[in-house]
């Protein structure tokens, strides 16, 4: 009798053995696909950051711009308005060298300040020139595709399409990236890319790979 309570405990050991292996399984690939959400999340915040970075460039630039032609409309006047002193009467010559003198060196304070913000016009378009959008590489996409790092390949081609909506490779880069969550046994997020091949480029060899693609899901 303990001999056969024995084999009954050993086969139940090895009934219960598979579902723990297949929740530890499931568990990893929830933490897989946590990690590449997480990874287009943090791409996409980049992109944000980066955009951000040009409007507030733009909005600087463009008030140094209205600042140094109020001051520069402001000199001409003044200028335009010492040609134009009354200099026919000779007794008052002196106050019109004291008033053409406070002048100048309004206007000398003026050309300086213009000068300031001119420089600092100058930095504000260097800053400018160097935030840059992040550039996609196809190319590092498609090296991680060939060699079967679908999540790194995912990132590279998701980034590819945010930065070209319109390049020539989207409907291609689309379709691959369908094959790559298939790849990671992620059929439901595979099925919206291979749809958006057929939807909106519906003549392409892709969207021929796409259809064939979701018949099989």
């Amino acid at each position: 009798m303990n001999q056969f309570f024995s084999i009954l405990t050993l086969l139940l050991g090895l009934l219960v053995l598979p579902s723990c292996l297949l929740t530890r399984h499931d568990i990893k690939a929830n933490e897989e696909k946590k990690q590449l959400s997480n990874q287009v999340s943090t791409l996409q915040q980049t992109n944000a950051e980066s955009q951000n970075q040009m409007i507030v460039l733009d909005q600087s630039y463009n008030e140094l711009r209205g600042r140094i032609e109020v001051l520069e409309k402001i000199k001409m006047d003044q200028e335009q308005s010492l040609a134009n002193k009354d200099l026919e009467k000779e007794n008052q010559f002196q106050v019109y060298e004291q008033a053409l003198e406070k002048n100048e060196k309004r206007i000398q304070g003026l050309e300086t300040e213009i000068a300031d913000l001119k420089k600092q016009l100058a930095k504000k378009k260097v800053a400018k020139k160097k935030v840059k959008k992040p550039k996609g590489n196809y190319t590092s996409a498609e090296s991680y595709f060939s060699k079967k790092d679908w999540k790194k390949a995912i990132v590279g081609y998701q980034k590819y399409r945010e930065l070209n909506p319109k390049g020539r490779r989207y409907p291609e880069v689309t379709y691959k990236i369908g094959v790559c969550f298939q790849e990671l046994g992620m059929a439901d997020n595979a099925k919206i890319f291979y749809q958006e091949v057929v939807e909106k480029f519906s003549k392409s060899k892709e969207a021929k790979k796409s259809k064939y693609r979701l018949k099989k899901l």
